[in-house]
């Protein structure tokens, strides 16, 4: 079974970093309306490449900057 791994980095540093089971981006798939998946792909998160990339259960990766709480932070989404 695939799984995905979520780590978000704090200038440069490792800052937390969890895995979910694969089964969660097909309901985040199936349950986001298609506003939201595109608003999410216009930030980098490709919900479609994603799915793709597991069903080809091929790696992928993908990288978003985000602000938290006014600090700058990277989070790569890993689907493996």
């Amino acid at each position: 079974m695939s799984r995905i791994t979520i780590e978000k980095y704090v200038a440069g540093a490792l800052e937390s970093r969890f895995d979910v089971p694969g089964f969660v981006l097909r309901i985040v798939a199936w349950t986001l309306p298609g506003p939201a998946i595109a608003a999410l792909k216009h930030r980098g998160m490709d919900i479609a490449a994603m799915r793709d990339a597991q069903a080809a259960r091929r790696p992928y990766m993908a990288s978003l900057d985000v602000m938290e709480l006014g600090v700058k932070k990277k989070v790569l989404l890993f689907v493996h």
